[in-house]
């Protein structure tokens, strides 16, 4: 999830461009611009019947493009052999699909530099990484998901510090990116990818067929899900379940609304515990999830079913009109595809932008993201994390489709997929961008106390106590 809050392949995904990721939490701002054709995020993309899958061929030949002027270097190191023979284990929660993807983008690195590299993937990476830690079992580089567990294993002792990265990581990411990295004043992880949370999943054609239109404020979607009831129809569609880390999704929820009614500053506050989670204002936030998820007629299966049903076996109930919206980040594309839905505004799945709630907040922005993390000091395992930050890995993930990235170096014309595309053109005007608060708070909580309660809370906890019971376990 990300946490790995993720499916395990992402055939259809958003482009994430650094210039919307540009506002760090310490240059915070309560006001922004909305993103350009934001009330129309999928009205400018055109069908997209299949997925850019890319091959083998495509990624290298994207990552040696992008070598440019010299082909005989590749992520900024010599194709000179002075590392070949080597070989750096990497250990992530990225599975198969996307795994495959993964290791085509990195081939072209191992044939210029004679490295070879074994990545493993494990659907309970969280708990494995931090148990490899502790035995001394760990592998040369971990690729995690939650700047909170990058915490966790700076505190180990076993991270390298790279800061002699943070000039190329600032100038191809951004300075948020690089504080999502840095842990007491250090850094140690540069960012792998990048998602996007703040959308709202729809079905164009049954859309169109009732003549809905796709709501731009929080008002305004409560009045379209009353119209929906009204009509007969289900409005929503949720699931939380998600194995170990079911609950997650309702942390999504929570963020967003939080970040687009009480604003960036807020947002900040609260993750760092400054703002508790039983604040007047985060209960507010909580009580305005329930408006959607525990309003009678509003969610398909009603409440209970949102604590049993898999986040992304919730996403295809759009695709038959059972229900008409789902909020989830990009990456439930998969499912959808896989479902045999077709994306795009004259398709069957599309996505228009978390409606506004406070106008001050408008076009704020939530994601997510993934950064790669060394556990070993050597030439070779540097060089893998250089690589994982350039241009040239960008370029060549990007080619295969369905990923996205913070690095602006990465050209947007490998983006085939018009439905990824036109996401990023839009995200590239974006002016507030907030990393997922759950994936930055400690552990324990964002990933812990957080999923627990937020799930009991679904199934009929007051919001006192579940957010009592989440304050309660922050560590002091």
């Amino acid at each position: 999830m990300n946490h790995r809050k993720r499916v395990v392949g992402l055939l259809a995904a958003t482009a994430f461009i650094a210039t919307a990721c540009g506002s760090s939490k310490s240059t915070s701002t309560s006001s922004s611009t909305t993103p350009a054709g934001a009330a129309t995020t999928a009205a400018a993309a055109t069908t997209v019947a299949g997925s850019a899958a890319g091959t083998a061929a495509t990624a290298a030949g994207a990552a040696a493009t992008s070598a440019g002027s010299n082909p005989d270097s590749l992520g900024g190191h010599k194709c000179d052999g002075s590392l070949k023979g080597k070989t750096v284990t990497i250990s992530s929660s990225i599975r198969d699909t996307e795994a495959d993807k993964l290791v085509t983008a990195w081939k072209p690195f191992e044939t210029c530099t004679g490295v070879t590299i074994k990545h493993t993937g494990s659907g309970s990476f969280e708990a494995d990484i931090k148990t490899a830690v502790q035995g001394g079992s760990q592998p040369d580089i971990a690729i995690v998901p939650q700047p909170g567990l990058l915490a966790t294993l700076v505190a180990s002792g076993k991270v390298v510090a790279r800061d002699d990265l943070v000039p190329s990581v600032t100038a191809n990411n951004g300075t948020g990116w690089l504080s999502y990295g840095t842990v007491n004043g250090k850094f140690y992880a540069p960012p792998l990818s990048a998602n996007l949370k703040s959308l709202v999943w729809y079905n164009p054609k049954s859309f169109t067929a009732k003549g809905y239109a796709i709501p731009k404020t929080w008002d305004e979607l409560l009045k379209l899900s009353d119209k929906i009831v009204a009509d007969g129809g289900t409005p929503w569609c949720a699931g939380i379940e998600s194995g170990t880390a079911t609950g997650w999704p309702a942390t999504d929820f929570l963020e967003e609304v939080v970040l687009s009614n009480d604003g960036p500053d807020v947002y900040d506050q609260w993750i760092s515990n400054k703002i508790k989670f039983n604040d007047p204002r985060i209960v507010a936030d909580l009580d305005q999830v329930g408006k959607i998820w525990k309003t009678k007629g509003y969610v398909k299966g009603g409440t209970d079913g949102i604590a049993t049903t898999a986040f992304g076996t919730a996403a295809t109930g759009i695709l038959d009109s059972s229900c008409y919206m789902y909020q989830m980040a990009n990456f439930v594309a998969n499912d959808l595809v896989k479902a045999g839905g077709v994306l795009g505004p004259t398709g069957t799945a599309a996505t228009f932008p978390f409606p506004t709630i406070n106008p001050a907040n408008k076009g704020a922005i939530e994601g997510g993201g993934e950064f790669v993390t060394a556990l070993r000091d050597a030439p070779e395992v540097k060089a893998v994390q250089d690589y994982t930050t350039s241009a040239d890995f960008a370029n060549a993930r990007a080619a295969q489709g369905g990923w996205f990235t913070s690095n602006n170096k990465v050209d947007l014309s490998n983006y085939k997929d018009p439905f990824e595309k036109t996401l990023a053109e839009q995200l590239k005007a974006a002016t507030v961008f907030r990393f997922d608060a759950s994936d930055l708070m400690p552990a324990a909580v964002g990933s812990g106390t957080e999923w627990k309660e937020l799930t009991a809370w679904v199934t009929g906890q007051s919001t006192k106590d579940t957010l009592d019971n989440i304050q309660k376990s922050w560590p002091s």
